[in-house]
């Protein structure tokens, strides 16, 4: 990336989604025809952050560019794993299910582009309750527990941006947030 100028971006960029778009065809192609999935998973996944990394050293110089091209990502998982299931049924269910949760998670990932640290921790704090009780709803161990990691990681996150906060309480965003991380605990 050192001979990378801003004047070259759509040119790279149109090349970065064209990769992107044949080698994830590819991946699905060769999950419908084989029967093991285990290494078709784990190319879907070096695929997409590879993509993820190099957007986001691309995107770095726009404001907001990041979190675009992370929620951008995101949904494109999103809406690929409903049309996977939609059209191809029970034929890729392990497929569907990453790309699902590869969306979900890029989407968490552009929070922190997009918003300060006390949103991003009471975002995080929410979103990891909502898990938990869906994973105790659910009887499902991963949802919760990748829900008490999205707490953690927003507690981490509000702790970092508490440090040395010197406001009124209860007038500012701060608060709100520090509500919302005890409530979703």
């Amino acid at each position: 990336m050192s001979r990378y100028r801003h004047a070259q971006f759509w040119s790279i960029e149109f090349f970065l989604v064209a990769f992107f778009l044949i080698f994830t065809a590819i991946n699905i192609l060769a999950t419908l025809r084989q029967k093991s999935k285990l290494i078709e998973n784990a190319y879907a996944m070096t695929l997409s952050f590879t993509y993820i990394t190099l957007q986001m050293v691309l995107t770095e110089p726009f404001r907001y560019g990041q979190s675009i091209a992370s929620v951008t990502l995101g949904a494109f998982y999103i809406l690929l794993s409903f049309g996977l299931v939609k059209y191809l049924k029970d034929r890729l269910n392990q497929l569907v299910t990453l790309y699902l949760g590869l969306g979900i998670v890029f989407i968490n990932f552009a929070i922190p582009f997009a918003l300060e640290g006390d949103w991003t921790a009471g975002i995080w704090a929410v979103e990891g309750a909502a898990l938990v009780i869906l994973g105790v709803y659910q009887r499902n161990k991963i949802f919760r527990w990748f829900g008490s990691a999205l707490t953690v990681l927003a507690l981490c996150a509000a702790a970092q941006v508490y440090e040395g906060y010197n406001t009124r309480p209860f007038l500012s965003s701060a608060w709100a947030v520090r509500i919302l991380s005890a409530v979703s605990l």
